[in-house]
């Protein structure tokens, strides 16, 4: 689940040891408080630069054009986000039966809410299908993952008005 943190955190060691052969900090003790601090910031920065990709990638999608085809790049996209997210909210998911779940075309998944992460433990858990949900209007406008909702093919909800929602539906 952490593939890729660990990658950014490799290469940001990487990153660290090499600054620190430049800088001869091998050579004496300097290196004992370099390598980790370059490292940390090697991270740091390695993360902000896939966090502004991200939302390079959602400022790129215009919501008003309806989305006919799933989106695969959004999709891998959307399971790394996922991956790395799921063990800072601290859940496990353990799951059977996912193999007998269609892989190709979009299909209806009837389930109960619990809670707000429920799309994203779905999403993780059903990651080879072509999963699409159906949210209210309102998350369209939520700062990352109403692009990606757009693009992973969510359909928005009237709940206030019942004949335009069942079209929906």
């Amino acid at each position: 689940n952490f593939m890729l943190l660990l990658c950014i955190a490799a290469i940001s060691l990487a990153a660290s040891t090499a600054v620190c052969l430049g800088c001869d900090a091998f050579v004496s003790m300097t290196w004992l408080w370099m390598l980790p601090v370059t490292a940390l910031g090697f991270f740091l920065l390695l993360a902000a630069l896939g966090f502004a990709f991200v939302l390079y990638l959602c400022k790129r999608v215009d919501q008003s054009v309806p989305q006919e085809d799933d989106n695969k790049f959004y999709r891998i996209v959307a399971d790394l986000i996922i991956r790395s997210a799921l063990p800072f909210l601290r859940i496990h998911v353990k799951h059977s039966g996912t193999e007998k779940v269609p892989t190709e075309g979009r299909f209806m998944l009837v389930c109960n809410h619990c809670n707000d992460s429920d799309p994203i433990i779905l999403l993780h858990c059903l990651r080879k299908s072509q999963l699409a949900f159906i949210s209210k209007r309102e998350n369209s406008t939520m700062f990352v993952i109403g692009p990606m909702m757009h693009m992973l093919l969510c359909q928005l909800i009237n709940r206030e008005n019942d004949r335009e929602a069942l079209k929906t539906i």
